[in-house]
């Protein structure tokens, strides 16, 4: 059985970063489950972002469309399983993850659910250098991804493709976050 989420992200910016990463695996639509930070609210969105928000609303899984995807919150004290579990069963469409702020034991399991890991941040942070080291000391393979600036991350939120340097900088962290391994789906 693959994983249930296609890529998780880590970190400051993991929000507009997860979205990111599906447009560069050529996923379409992707539902991104947010995890400590609300989830983006409604807005401009695309048709088939609209239609998959359309399908997961028909099979009771409360995600907003906005861009490219469709967002799901899951609240700290939510039963984070039994969304994960609602989400990727009616998803019709890829699921990523998004965790920000702390790590607790249920983020965890959430973030070994994922066939890749990106961390978000810079090289030189002591924060993101104790965030990859805890993914490797738990034999999780990670990538190291640049956050966006406050005007990439609106943008990428509300739908905008990541540019050529950004594509490339995701698609090298994808990689080295599934540690060599297949990632499911994607065309990117």
């Amino acid at each position: 059985m693959s994983a249930p989420f296609v890529a998780g992200v880590v970190g400051a910016g993991a929000v507009p970063l997860a979205v990111a990463a599906a447009a560069v695996r050529g996923d379409g639509p992707a539902l991104v489950v947010v995890r400590g930070a609300p989830a983006p609210a409604s807005g401009p969105a695309g048709a088939r972002a609209r239609g998959l928000t359309a399908r997961l609303a028909a099979a009771g899984v409360p995600a907003v469309a906005g861009g490219r995807a469709a967002w799901l919150a899951l609240g700290v004290q939510d039963d984070a399983q039994a969304g994960l579990l609602a989400a990727r069963l009616a998803a019709p469409a890829p699921v990523l993850l998004a965790v920000e702020g702390v790590r607790d034991a249920t983020g965890e399991e959430l973030l070994a659910a994922c066939a890749a890991i990106l961390v978000a941040g810079d090289a030189g942070d002591p924060v993101v250098a104790l965030a990859a080291a805890s993914l490797q000391r738990d034999g999780v393979p990670a990538g190291l991804v640049r956050p966006p600036g406050a005007a990439e991350a609106l943008a990428l939120r509300m739908g905008a493709p990541p540019g050529a340097a950004r594509r490339r900088a995701l698609a090298q962290a994808l990689a080295a976050g599934a540690g060599g391994r297949a990632v499911p789906g994607g065309r990117g």
